[in-house]
């Protein structure tokens, strides 16, 4: 069953920027994958005229999947389709309710390819995410 194994801790370091100040590990049926401590989240990126409807970027319980979405986005260490489907199970993991977290999934799937894309440059990222196999 996926789950989160850690808790989240961050800290606010610019307009919705948080960074983590505690390692985040995730774990599903073929993966572990920890984010180390400094890595930097812009949050998910929703319109804010819906806030009041699917949650802020930050502070909801799709929080921690936000970041590990983010992460597997800048790092590319899995193709597009892994990495929404990954973020789709985190959803469901944090008690994200089940229609909402398929909502959120089709909607990286729709709008999700071209910040997939504009993060070809991984160097600096890839120091801050690991991925195992469980």
């Amino acid at each position: 069953m996926p789950k989160f194994l850690t808790p989240l801790r961050i800290e606010l370091v610019g307009k919705q920027k948080y960074k983590l100040i505690a390692p985040l590990v995730y774990q599903n049926s073929k993966y572990t994958i920890t984010l180390f401590k400094g890595f930097v989240c812009d949050g998910l990126s929703k319109p804010e005229a819906l806030w009041s409807i699917v949650g802020a970027p930050f502070g909801d319980e799709d929080t921690m999947a936000g970041f590990i979405h983010d992460a597997l986005y800048r790092t590319q260490l899995f193709d597009r389709r892994m990495c929404d489907y990954i973020f789709y199970e985190a959803l469901l993991s944090c008690e994200v309710p089940k229609m909402k977290a398929r909502a959120m999934y089709y909607a990286v799937r729709a709008g999700g390819e071209s910040a997939y894309r504009e993060r070809l440059d991984v160097s600096g990222y890839r120091d801050l995410v690991m991925i195992e196999p469980t």
